[in-house]
């Protein structure tokens, strides 16, 4: 069972789609975290050229965290932070060993600032200690218990994780595992063994069949699924919007600087578009 979750909150309002969805793991006990941005020096009289004084400042600061401590509190336990990195705040904490999941909103930037700068979100999801459920801002949140979840396995330990959490922390949740295979890919999860033909494309269905067949048997020693042919992300996509699912769940990896700002990545792409939770955990 899942003991304790820390929510951090961008925003701090009751209907807010991470407190809303934490409070659907029953029996766990909620810990909330909003960061405020460090006080700023307040510009002087226009034409004059200087500042506020430090103390003044510091004032409005003080007045900015009494204020959004009252609104915590009327939200329920945690604290209220002045910090500038938000997402450093929250993986102290996921360090720490006082939480079993992060329950946190994220919302799918445009353009060059999500891939020059990425998100709060995707920082923790690639460097959370523990598992992160993220929801999204433009979903609406389903009430009720959690019972059934999806699981797009690729056969690294980070799927394991999260299988193993899945189980483990949710007994009564319905687990499906899924597993993609990429038919133009150049690599497999796992060695496959099949006759190179002298042409690519001849070379690669070949070894499709191969990969299906040993992904099949794979996710039957898990106690089964299903194995389909595409885009790992938008398969994952399609079948957790039109199966009835509650969430959507996946391992992820820390992904070097370059092939993260310029490719992405599954997980990254699943957090950015899922109208459904995700919960995403990590090889540690």
């Amino acid at each position: 069972m899942i003991q304790r979750i820390l929510i951090p909150l961008d925003t701090l309002a009751a209907d807010h789609p991470a407190l809303l969805a934490a409070r659907r793991f029953a029996g766990a006990r909620l810990h909330l975290l909003h960061v405020l941005p460090p006080p700023v020096p307040l510009p002087g009289p226009a034409g004059t050229g200087l500042a506020v004084p430090p103390l003044v400042g510091a004032l409005e600061g003080g007045e900015a965290l009494r204020r959004a401590e009252a609104a915590l509190a009327s939200l329920g336990e945690g604290e209220v932070v002045t910090s500038g990195q938000p997402a450093d705040e929250i993986l102290n904490r996921a360090e720490s060993g006082a939480f079993d999941l992060i329950v946190m909103g994220t919302a799918g930037r445009a353009g060059l600032e999500r891939l020059l700068l990425g998100s709060v979100a995707e920082a923790v999801v690639r460097g959370s200690p523990i598992p992160v459920l993220t929801v999204h801002a433009a979903s609406g949140v389903v009430q009720g218990p959690l019972r059934r979840a999806l699981l797009l396995h690729d056969f690294q330990p980070h799927a394991d994780r999260a299988l193993n959490f899945l189980r483990t922390r949710l007994p009564g949740l319905t687990v499906d595992l899924i597993h993609v295979v990429s038919p133009h890919s150049l690599t497999t999860p796992f060695p496959v063994e099949s006759a190179d033909t002298g042409d690519l494309q001849d070379t690669l269905e070949r070894r499709n069949v191969v990969w299906k067949d040993e992904a099949q048997q794979r996710l039957n020693a898990l106690g089964g699924g299903r194995v389909f042919e595409g885009d790992p992300a938008q398969v994952a996509l399609q079948r957790a919007a039109g199966g009835g699912y509650d969430l959507l769940a996946l391992g992820t990896s820390s992904r070097g600087s370059l092939d993260r700002l310029l490719f992405g990545s599954v997980a990254q792409q699943v957090v950015r578009e899922s109208p459904l939770p995700v919960l995403t955990a990590r090889q540690v």
